[in-house]
């Protein structure tokens, strides 16, 4: 079964385990992300094209767009092939990336926009960076021109980076006052579809900066626009959760993705109560006697930090359940070791 068993006793514990709570994004999902759309000031681009393959292109009211003249979509793709670690491969005409699958998404997308990754690295050469961390919830990094003037794009959480501008790019390429307001009914919108949501802003730096610190991103940035991606359901976990279910199983999602995108994949799930989400914001203001009456009658959690997750398995054991975590990234760590038994997908 292509099962690996740290600890022998563990199989016993999971003969006996009444909740599974479950990572979303590649475990519960295919993790083969896409990047399905492109909202801007400017307007709405769909993609065409599969998975991590660079061919595909662009489409504007069902219209095929000529990339090179359409100076927003430029302006958008260019940060993402910059903020961003991943690497594509090609092998033997089937394409897959190196690094972060969300990355490898984003990538393919700036290349189907008419981005050329060598000579834009050549171009613009990275100086320095800001790994991305949950706790900040956002990547960013700083480039130059060859005659010393720096720019600096940042990538993550659209909540988050609302915060962090002052500007959005306006339809005539000019800077305005960000509109909070539409952006976050376009997140709404776009996560409602199933589609987990990214927002991308930039901004110039004085010249010859070389180093990025946090003060340098923490306001000032220019709203750039939202990426939308889509990562399937695995349709063996639609089985798995029915028969779940069935034996009286009780499955908990809990995901960093927005509440309306954790409420479409649940639904796609089958999970039950898929309406009913709880946020991470929603767990920092309950104490622990509350949690506990939360967490026996929520089946999904969204925007959820590793904190949170380890809070939720010790809340669910206080009440008398048996839980096993399954998860496949680092950030599952803690909570797949404080359950009574962990599960690490994929490894």
């Amino acid at each position: 079964r292509k099962a690996i068993i740290r600890q022998l006793p563990a199989v016993e514990t999971l003969g006996a385990v009444t909740t599974i709570c479950s990572d979303k994004t590649g475990t519960l999902t295919l993790n083969e992300l896409i990047v399905r759309s492109i909202v801007l000031s400017g307007g709405t681009y769909d993609t065409t094209g599969s998975g991590y393959d660079p061919h595909g292109g662009f489409l504007r009211n069902g219209k095929d767009v000529v990339e090179r003249e359409d100076v927003h979509l430029t302006a958008a793709l260019r940060p993402l092939a910059l903020c961003n670690d991943a690497v594509l491969r090609e092998t033997d005409g089937a394409w897959s990336v190196e690094g972060d699958p969300t990355e490898g998404a984003l990538l393919a997308a700036a290349v189907k926009g008419g981005v050329n990754l060598r000579e834009l690295a050549l171009e613009l050469p990275r100086t320095d960076e800001i790994p991305f961390e949950s706790q900040h919830r956002f990547m960013a990094t700083l480039h130059h021109d060859h005659q010393g003037v720096g720019y600096i794009f940042v990538k993550g959480a659209p909540e988050r980076l609302l915060e962090m501008c002052f500007w959005e790019e306006g339809v005539r390429e000019e800077q305005r006052p960000i509109d909070c307001s539409c952006w976050l009914a376009r997140i709404d919108e776009m996560a409602a579809r199933g589609q987990r949501v990214l927002a991308v802003a930039s901004k110039r730096t004085e010249k010859g900066q070389q180093q990025l610190a946090f003060g340098d991103v923490e306001s000032g940035l220019v709203f750039v626009g939202l990426i939308g991606l889509i990562d399937p359901p695995r349709p063996e976990a639609v089985e798995a959760i029915r028969q779940c279910a069935a034996a009286g199983v009780s499955i908990k999602m809990i995901t960093g993705d927005h509440a309306a995108t954790a409420k479409a994949i649940a639904r796609e799930l089958g999970l039950q109560r898929p309406d009913a989400v709880v946020t991470g914001h929603d767990l920092d203001a309950l104490q622990d006697e509350a949690l506990g009456e939360v967490v026996k009658t929520t089946t999904v959690f969204a925007r959820t930090s590793p904190e949170h997750k380890l809070r939720l398995v010790q809340a669910l054991q206080k009440c008398g359940e048996v839980v096993a975590m399954t998860g496949d990234g680092v950030n599952d760590a803690p909570a797949l070791k404080r359950a009574d038994i962990g599960i690490a997908m994929g490894v």
